[in-house]
């Protein structure tokens, strides 16, 4: 007969996070974030990048909201400043550019907008930012716009968007703050894709494709325990798979 027993220590069960996390810093992602946005105030403990690991930390654990090529998408939201569209809904019609499924530029718009309302300026805005350093706009607008309008590949990043980084339960009450927490969370996207790479061929289950709840089944859920040795934090990790230690080397 089996017997059952409780033990008090504190075990984690995200412990593949902390590999996460050292990758987001290593990447220089969180630098650029609190290079690009500047400091948020001596009387502020967290810096900008805090915030997005906090972000990327909510979706790495199951969560799908928080308390606070290029297409459209129709977003119903009962925000205060949401336009009825011709979707009888009222809402919002963020359109997305992405080149190879990582997300280059956002730009939100109320439903009350057609979708195709000045998109060729739209895409020559998000096209000037990125692409101008490199002397390639002209030939962008003359023939590649087509490459960003390939409906299969943006319905899958509004897919991801949606189900895996929040966008289905927007945080916020008007445009301005949800336009800001649909480009916060397209970066963590990226970084996502990113991260997916670093562990190709790597861990076992886990490929370029692989979704969130798939990967926090394969990857973050990892049982954990914080202890204090030798006047160290040592974050000790319950299993075989030595991919935690390469990543953290």
């Amino acid at each position: 007969m089996a017997k059952l027993q409780t033990k008090s220590a504190n075990i984690n069960p995200f412990g593949g996070l902390f590999s996460i996390f050292k990758a987001f810093d290593k990447s220089g992602v969180r630098n650029v974030i609190d290079r690009t946005l500047g400091p948020r105030g001596t009387l502020l403990a967290f810096s900008h990048g805090d915030i997005f690991a906090s972000l990327l930390g909510c979706y790495l654990t199951g969560g799908d909201c928080i308390d606070l090529d290029f297409d459209h998408q129709c977003i119903p939201a009962g925000k205060k400043d949401a336009e009825y569209s011709y979707k009888k809904a009222f809402g919002y019609f963020p359109g997305v550019a992405s080149v190879g499924g990582l997300i280059v530029g956002i730009e939100n718009r109320d439903g009350n907008t057609n979708v195709k309302f000045h998109q060729k300026d739209t895409l020559e805005r998000i096209l000037c930012v990125q692409v101008h350093p490199y002397q390639r706009l002209g030939q962008l607008r003359e023939g590649h716009h087509r490459d960003f309008n390939k409906r299969g590949a943006s319905e899958r990043n509004f897919d991801f968007l949606n189900n895996d980084f929040g966008w289905a339960h927007l945080p916020f009450s008007f445009l301005n703050e949800n336009t800001v927490f649909m480009i916060a969370t397209a970066i963590l996207k990226n970084f996502h894709l990113y991260f997916l790479g670093v562990l190709r061929g790597r861990a076992e289950g886990v490929d370029c494709g692989t979704r969130i709840k798939r990967f926090v089944r394969r990857f973050v859920n990892v049982p954990a325990k914080w202890t204090r040795s030798g006047r160290m934090d040592v974050l000790t990790l319950y299993t075989k798979r030595q991919i935690y230690l390469s990543l953290c080397g």
